[in-house]
């Protein structure tokens, strides 16, 4: 005899890609930024509108679907504005002061759609940068290579990417970031046809206060100039290799500052020069020489279990 049963089936809830990649952001928190950052490589390509529920709906697949709260959330959207002329950049020399509000919107929209308050959360609570850069003023050529969120890294910028003892800016700079924000990573960046490094290559006066300071520039360019001249038939070249031994003279000026030098004797931090191509987007490490003066620059307090004993 056959008989008729009925089968209830009840619902089960299960979180698409796209849902999945809001609650990880969500829980991010204590996972490795590799890892993050491996994930969104891997689900960048899913559409940016989604349907978020309730974390913890997602993550139970015993709830019933009716009983989630769904929200159509869709991506930031830029607002555009009739006095942007300058694509694919996004202000212009004839933006207004509403659109340069606008950009920031949507630079925290962006933010909060990826990281929910987390990051500004945290920043608000002060700063922890594991990164010191020091880099050029060009506006090619800034830390946004290094695709980071706002709290990681901390900056120095000058024209042609100086290092040297005579600056107190830079100086004061580094001392801060060792020795008070304990950063653990330093980069010296130059970069590809860097108006500073062409002005040192030119016998034209520039005026003002700029042809000073690019003197230790030419100073560099001075001591290398058989090395340099390898490279007359190619100007390009020529400045590539200047403002890789800026990069070399500034990382040295670097290590000899008295906070960076006792910091890497106890192996807290680690240096490194950088040459970054604007052509390309990518960073290529500069090899640095050892400096053979290296410990007449190192300096200690007297409370310093080393003792300096000049015999």
């Amino acid at each position: 005899v056959l008989t008729s049963k009925t089968i209830l089936v009840r619902p089960v809830s299960v979180a698409s890609p796209s849902q999945l990649r809001r609650t990880f952001s969500k829980l991010s928190k204590n996972m490795g930024r590799e890892n993050i950052l491996k994930y969104q490589l891997e689900h960048d390509h899913e559409s940016d509108l989604v349907t978020e529920k309730d974390q913890s709906l997602l993550l139970d697949n015993n709830n019933n679907l009716n009983g989630m709260n769904n929200t159509i959330k869709t991506h930031p959207v830029r607002v555009s504005s009739g006095n942007h002329n300058n694509f694919p950049f996004t202000l212009s020399s004839e933006s207004t002061l509403q659109d340069f509000l606008n950009n920031n919107k949507f630079f925290v929209d962006s933010i909060k759609h990826n990281h929910g308050n987390q990051i500004f959360d945290l920043n608000g609570q002060g700063q922890s940068p594991h990164t010191l850069w020091i880099g050029c003023s060009d506006s090619r050529a800034g830390d946004q290579c290094l695709a980071t969120l706002p709290g990681e890294i901390f900056v120095h910028r000058n024209i042609a990417n100086i290092v040297n003892a005579n600056d107190i800016s830079s100086q004061g700079v580094i001392q801060f970031a060792i020795d008070v924000l304990k950063v653990k990573k330093i980069i010296v960046c130059g970069h590809t046809d860097c108006g500073g490094i062409w002005a040192s290559l030119s016998k034209k006066k520039i005026g003002g206060v700029l042809d000073l300071w690019l003197n230790p520039v030419r100073h560099i360019r001075a001591a290398n100039l058989k090395l340099l001249e390898e490279y007359n038939q190619d100007p390009k070249l020529k400045a590539k290799k200047l403002a890789e031994l800026n990069v070399i003279s500034s990382v040295t000026a670097l290590k000899r500052h008295p906070s960076a030098s006792v910091a890497l004797k106890k192996n807290e931090i680690e240096v490194w020069g950088m040459l970054y191509d604007v052509a390309t987007g990518y960073l290529s490490q500069v090899e640095i020489p050892q400096d053979e003066f290296e410990d007449l620059f190192h300096v200690h307090d007297e409370h310093d279990e080393e003792e300096y004993n000049p015999h």
